[in-house]
């Protein structure tokens, strides 16, 4: 038993031995993931302590930009409304002023008298 053991072991170290050569060691991907991680690390910190809380709050604010975009838009075409009701007001008022009784023009005596 202790035999087969010890060739059980000797086996799967050679094969971590022959998957071991075969791994490169890349510094820069590594520091890629190390700098990765610690920014997860602030972010879970930041945002709840989790992944799950982290991009439940990123949900959250992109819905809320999205509010605030159709907000603006909204009011845009509030202010292009009243703009265009204020145009169409005044060119009422400016019909009415000069469709007005007193705006309209009486004809002059021919002796030249006011009345």
């Amino acid at each position: 038993m202790i035999q087969s053991a010890r060739a059980n072991l000797e086996e799967a170290a050679r094969t971590l031995g022959a998957y071991a050569s075969k791994i490169e060691a890349d510094p820069a991907r590594l520091e890629e993931i190390d700098n990765r991680l610690q920014e997860l690390t602030r972010l879970k910190r930041k945002y709840g302590g989790s992944i799950d809380t982290a991009l439940e709050t990123l949900e959250r604010s992109r819905a809320e930009i999205g509010e605030l975009e159709g907000i603006g838009e909204s009011k845009t075409q509030v202010e292009a409304a009243i703009d265009g009701g204020a145009r169409r007001t005044r060119r009422a008022c400016k019909q009415a002023v000069l469709n007005s009784p007193s705006r309209r023009r009486r004809p002059r005596p021919q002796d030249g008298s006011r009345t």
